[in-house]
């Protein structure tokens, strides 16, 4: 115990950009396929993103005061996950937990602005307590909404 506590930048709003193409660049050796958005190791498949749900044209939110764009569509390109299903919340608090469970204090999550709030109350509710090997018994994480 050094007095150090660690906070991790989590992204859960989406995956890699649409054109990222396929293999094992930048995901620590683990296969993707943009295309097809396949991300086996999650396991993610086309049925975990947002693409029915956005409207524009290009797929990408192409007005900002939209708050169904923003929300819905692509954020630059990137593979909107759908938070709203049971299943992506349960894999990305899966991730979270993991990460409580070493030992992190807290989040910063990545792009909030561009989740619904409920979606986001719901995969926080899912979260372990903090580990008792650092904390105190039933201390919370941290979350920090960028």
């Amino acid at each position: 115990h050094v007095g150090v506590n660690i906070y991790v930048d989590a992204v859960i709003n989406h995956m890699c950009g649409a054109g990222g193409g396929s293999g094992t660049h930048s995901s620590c050796g683990s296969y993707f396929d943009a295309n097809s958005k396949d991300f086996s190791s999650v396991p993610y498949s086309y049925l975990d993103f947002n693409d029915g749900k956005c409207y524009t044209g290009s797929g990408n939110i192409e007005n900002y005061q939209d708050i169904n764009q923003v929300r819905n569509c692509r954020l630059v390109g990137l593979l909107d996950l759908a938070l709203e299903k049971d299943y992506v919340r349960g894999k990305v608090a899966d991730y979270m937990n993991k990460l409580i469970d070493m030992g992190v204090a807290g989040f910063r999550v990545d792009a909030c602005k561009h989740m619904w709030p409920g979606d986001l109350s719901a995969v926080y509710g899912r979260l372990n307590n903090l580990n008792t090997k650092w904390f105190s018994s039933g201390a919370r994480p941290f979350i920090f909404q960028e």
